[in-house]
């Protein structure tokens, strides 16, 4: 796609410093750093480290934060005249984050920049800028005022290219057929060139010398179903749900493509020769910038006509809603498991649409309700969200009022094993893996959750003696949060907690860095789920964390307390859960801190 070419400079383009945009967003589309007056009441300033750009040596240089741009100066002289040396804009920033571990200098913050493409042209290039305060405190502030920088940034060009092109601010559903009128020939351009680069391939693998001619065999065969994928999409063969259903992208606040690789599937099942099924599987192609959409569907009430959008059941509304739509009741909070029928194509509240190869069950949270339309929206733990009627009696959920999800990996629990309850085990120390309770009133086995798996549990055949159905939701039932216990013994079992009695006997870990979803009340936001970074861990039991919002703004909460009618309710994605080490030796009173 062409750019659009940029402003006229008020001084020759050579004299500008460098400055970092994403070449898929045009400088039309926001202000240069020039126009900037950094010198004039900067947001946030201060000094802080950074490596040098070819020795990689640490240098103390002036940082300065103004609409949008971090600019870093020689000097902390705030004049026309020191000149910056370098400028990033933060509607190209990726990431603001904490690293795992501080550099040996001090408090460390990196942020994940987009630089521009890499010789191929595919594939955005990134460089991480590690930066390093004189205190954590100030590494805290410089944090806060980043990430408020960023999500500001990131909306106002949001805000600016769909007013360029007639999109409405918020979620809504886009046209397809005109995306491929509008950018049809480039499209086509670079599939024809990919094209030729997959014949290239074909040809320097058909005439290499290799010694196990049956890997060169299977790179050939891998490269003619990839040319044969791009040759159907060259030639305007495009998957149904590539933009959604009835043309639904997935947008939001957003733009780009939905990820591919996230979706729902059985070839994350141990041990399981799964069939996967989804149309999104074999297209990696991601679509530009989203165009005009038509004019929407009118909305039809469920109340009105609930089987012209739910049928029978429910499996997914887009969430093309009001924000002051949503809001919280009873459920929000909870830990869902929501039912997925095979092969059944559900649409997600970002108007993509997910599959799976076989029943599943798919873990998460109730994140809000919209009473007004009879739905609640619910956040699946690999960060899919869903706009469901879970009144439909067709849409077949559980609520578990202390379940288990990613933010409890780590924690102490006790599992209660009944008398003469047999238990297969993933492994123990005296060999054998089967295990049953010879206490006549039972007992409680004390342990650790490590993991959170997907799995598909196996078990007897079935004798005809119980419900079928009720049988294979026991027995055969796919859930994607089964806890690995490594009890105190050394025994090491998976299980569906939501089956057995079990309790927890510490906190939920926290660490410096932790990204979570926060249930806010009205003295912080609007009310709901938000999103936030814990700045400073607790140290000591019921000592409070400070978390950082998208916004900037900075305070305290205690993510520790369990006391239900005072518990702070948050959860976790399994993408941001750092792996739980048995070294971490977590205390039965109060857990890892």
């Amino acid at each position: 796609m062409a750019k659009p070419s940029a402003p006229a400079a008020s001084v020759p383009a050579a004299s500008y410093p460098p400055v970092f945009h994403a070449p898929d967003q045009g400088q039309a589309c926001a202000e240069h750093p020039d126009d900037v007056k950094y010198w004039v009441y900067p947001e946030h300033r201060g000094w802080l480290l950074s490596q040098a750009k070819f020795l990689k040596d640490w240098r103390r240089r002036f940082y300065v934060l103004k609409q949008g741009f971090l600019f870093k100066l020689p000097s902390d002289d705030l004049s026309p005249e020191n000149r910056y040396k370098i400028a990033w804009s933060m509607k190209d920033c990726i990431d603001v984050s904490f690293p795992p571990v501080d550099e040996a200098k001090g408090p460390t913050l990196n942020l994940i920049m987009k630089k521009g493409y890499k010789a191929n042209g595919r594939e955005p290039e990134l460089e991480t800028v590690v930066l390093v305060a004189d205190s954590a405190e100030e590494r805290n502030l410089w944090f806060g005022a980043l990430v408020a920088a960023k999500s500001k940034r990131q909306f106002q060009f949001q805000f600016q290219f769909n007013a360029a092109v007639g999109l409405p601010s918020g979620p809504a559903s886009l046209s397809a057929g005109h995306a491929a009128n509008v950018y049809g020939n480039t499209i086509a351009e670079e599939l024809s060139k990919l094209r030729l680069d997959m014949s290239d391939i074909k040809k320097d693998v058909s005439t290499m010398k290799v010694e196990n001619r049956e890997n060169a065999d299977a790179i050939l065969d891998q490269a003619e179903r990839i040319e044969d994928t791009v040759g159907s999409l060259a030639d305007g063969i495009a998957r149904d749900n590539a933009f959604g259903t009835d043309g639904g992208y997935g947008g939001g606040y957003t733009y780009g493509s939905p990820t591919v690789s996230s979706i729902h599937s059985d070839s994350y099942e141990l041990g399981s020769n799964s069939e996967f099924f989804s149309g999104d599987e074999d297209v990696g192609f991601a679509p530009i910038p989203p165009p005009p959409p038509p004019p929407p569907k009118a909305f039809v009430d469920p109340a009105d006509n609930p089987t012209e959008i739910f049928g029978e059941r429910c499996i997914g509304v887009q969430n093309s809603f009001a924000p002051h739509e949503w809001v919280q009741d009873g459920l929000c909070g909870k830990r869902i498991r929501v039912l997925w029928r095979a092969r059944e194509q559900r649409l997600q509240a970002a108007g993509n649409t997910r599959s799976t190869g076989k029943e599943q069950w798919w873990a998460g949270y109730v994140k809000a309700s919209n009473p007004t339309r009879g739905l609640h929206m619910v956040q699946y733990d690999d960060g899919e969200a869903e706009c469901l009627n879970l009144g439909k009696e067709g849409t077949l959920h559980t609520i578990a009022e202390n379940g288990f999800g990613p933010k409890d990996i780590g924690r102490r629990v006790e599992v209660f094993w009944a008398f003469q309850e047999r238990h297969q085990l993933l492994s123990s120390k005296s060999g054998s893996t089967r295990r049953h309770c010879n206490a006549s009133s039972g007992k409680w086995y004390a342990g650790t959750i490590s993991e959170c798996r997907r799995h598909r549990f196996s078990g007897p055949e079935y004798s005809g003696e119980d419900n079928y159905q009720n049988f294979k939701d026991v027995y055969q039932k796919f859930i994607s949060d089964a806890a690995v216990i490594k009890y105190d013994d050394g025994d090491v079992e998976l299980l569906d907690l939501n089956q057995y009695e079990f309790r927890y006997i510490s906190s939920p870990r926290v660490w410096q860095g932790q990204k979570v979803s926060l249930l806010t009340d009205n003295k912080l936001s609007s009310g709901g789920f938000w999103s936030c970074t814990v700045v400073t861990a607790p140290k000591h039991p019921g000592e409070a964390a400070k978390v950082v919002f998208e916004s900037g703004i900075m305070t305290s909460v205690d993510l520790k307390n369990e006391d239900p009618t005072v518990a702070t309710v948050w959860h976790m994605k399994e993408a941001d859960v750092i792996p739980f080490t048995m070294e971490e030796n977590p205390s039965t009173s109060g857990g890892a801190f």
